[in-house]
C-alpha cells in the first residue's frame, strides 16, 4: 500500500494527540531530556511498565514548548517520527496503532480491549485523512 502525504499527515496527527493523551493521563511516565550542545530541542522519553516489560519510546519535542514548566501536554509538543525502542531494535514510526500496540501491554485492560483501541486509532487516521484530502 502506497502512503500518501495527506495520509502521513493524519497519522502523524493522529499519533501526536495519542502520546498526548497517554502522557496527561499519566498512562506512561514522561522523562525530560535536555537538548544536546548546539541544539535548542528538547527530547523526552515515555516508558509504560508491565507484563514484565519496559516499553520505551522516544521523540524531540517542539521548539516552541517550555518543557521545564509543562504539566499538560498538547499534541504539537511532540515531533514524529517516534522511535520506538524494543527488545532487539529501535523502530521510527507515525502510525497511531503501531504506536497504541507497542504500549499496550503497560495497560489494564483485556486484550480485546486493546485490539479495538487499535483498529479506532487507525480508523480515526484514515478517516482524518479521507476529510483533509477532499
Amino acid at each position: 500500500m502506497t502512503v500518501t502525504t495527506s495520509q502521513s499527515q493524519a497519522m502523524a496527527e493522529t499519533t501526536k494527540r495519542l502520546l498526548a493523551q497517554v502522557a496527561n493521563e499519566g498512562l506512561v511516565n514522561v522523562r525530560l531530556l535536555p537538548p544536546p550542545p548546539q541544539s535548542q530541542t528538547w527530547s523526552c522519553v515515555l516508558t509504560t511498565e508491565g507484563s514484565n516489560t519496559t516499553r520505551r519510546a522516544q521523540g524531540d519535542l517542539s521548539s516552541f514548548s517550555t518543557p521545564l514548566s509543562r504539566h499538560h501536554w498538547r499534541p504539537n509538543d511532540f515531533q514524529l517520527p517516534v522511535l520506538l525502542d524494543g527488545a532487539d531494535h529501535g523502530v521510527q514510526q507515525i502510525d497511531p496503532g503501531a504506536v497504541f500496540e507497542f504500549f499496550a501491554p503497560g495497560f489494564a485492560c483485556d486484550e480485546p480491549t486493546k485490539d479495538a483501541i487499535t483498529r479506532e486509532m487507525r480508523n480515526s487516521a484514515s478517516m482524518s485523512s479521507l476529510y483533509t484530502s477532499s
